[in-house]
Formats: C-alpha cells, sequence, structure tokens
C-alpha cells in the first residue's frame, strides 16, 4: 500500500466471508494519506448480490461480455488462449482432423453463448457458459485425437457435453438440448467437405 504496487483480488464473488473486510479496506485503509497514489487494488468477480455496492460506486469497472453473433464468437475463440497459440493450434498430430473440429466446437460455445441471451426460450435455467467450459474442452479434444487412431466421438461428446458444459445443467429437457446441438457438430459428418 505505501509504496504503490498492485493487489490482485481474484472470484471476489466466492470470498463471501471476506467481502466486509475487503469493503472496509476500500472505504476506509486506502484512503489513508500514507496510501502511495499508484497503488490499485483490482478485483475480479462474476455479478453477484453479495460485491459491495459502495465498492463499484467507487471504482473503475471493466466487463467481458460474450461476443455478440456466431461470427464474433467463433473469431473469438481463435484469437483468444490456448487456439491463438501456435504451439498448441499446430501440436496435434491429426492436423485436418483437429482444424475441423476445432471449428465445429467453437461453433458450438459461440452457439451456447448466443442461445443464453433468448432467456427461457434459450433454455429453462440460465446458465454460465464460459471460456473455461470451451479450454477444457479443447485441450481434450486435442488430447483424444492424439491418442486414438479413429475420432473418439462417443467420449468427446461426453467429456463436452455432459461434463463440461453439462456440469452446469441441471435441467433435464436443458441437457437433452444441450447433447442434441453438441451432436451436430461432434459428428463424422464435420470431417467430410
Amino acid at each position: 500500500i505505501t509504496e504503490g504496487h498492485w493487489v490482485v483480488l481474484q472470484n471476489c464473488h466466492l470470498a463471501k466471508t471476506f467481502v466486509p473486510t475487503m469493503e472496509r479496506v476500500c472505504e476506509v485503509d486506502i484512503k489513508q494519506p500514507d496510501v502511495h497514489r499508484d497503488f490499485r487494488i483490482w478485483m475480479t468477480s462474476y455479478p453477484s448480490e453479495i460485491f459491495p455496492i459502495t465498492v463499484l460506486e467507487n471504482g473503475v469497472k471493466m466487463v467481458n461480455e460474450a461476443p455478440k453473433g456466431l461470427r464474433a464468437g467463433v473469431s473469438r475463440t481463435y484469437n483468444s488462449d490456448p487456439v491463438s497459440d501456435d504451439s498448441f493450434f499446430t501440436a496435434c498430430t491429426k492436423q485436418a482432423t483437429w482444424r475441423k473440429m476445432l471449428f465445429g466446437l467453437a461453433f458450438f460455445h459461440s452457439f451456447l453463448q448466443n442461445r443464453i441471451r433468448y432467456g427461457p426460450c434459450g433454455f429453462n435455467i440460465p446458465y454460465e457458459f464460459n471460456d473455461n467450459d470451451l479450454r477444457i474442452s479443447l485441450r481434450q479434444l486435442q488430447m483424444f485425437l492424439d491418442e486414438n487412431d479413429e475420432v473418439p466421438y462417443d467420449t468427446l461428446r461426453y467429456t463436452a457435453g455432459e461434463c463440461n458444459y453439462g456440469g452446469k445443467v441441471t435441467d433435464g429437457q436443458d441437457r437433452v438440448v444441450l447433447m442434441t446441438i453438441l451432436s451436430v457438430f461432434y459428428t463424422p459428418k464435420i470431417l467430410t467437405d
């Protein structure tokens, strides 16, 4: 605080017991005369009712929203980690299959992000599908392609649909919808030109 360093507090929405302390620090402690003028607190959080309003009112807010539209969503996937890392992108031993399946997964992720915007018409319950779901699915896709002679479609559908994305889905009908959408992209048809 006195030397002008930055402090990062990640996932503040998960620290319900720490919130009162965080609010006191932001409202009282960092307004003392011995606080360096270059000192900053950087906080990350999902939208949450427990996050103090006073901290939000007195801070600079940055929002990272999912891109609007399928094209923007697919483009964001290709321009973000890990796909934008050339060593990851070119590491798969089955490049033709990898690139087509990667596009299918990117399209699927973007499709889900856009479907959420339709509220109850998209899913019965609002879900927070995020880039972590995509990242783990990408890494698993690459791993399963490298480790198997044939594309293990059932395994890929299970890991992405039931575990990574589907792990957040609590409604039975939403799970059927999610798996049906995924089956459009994780299919042998995606490899045909």
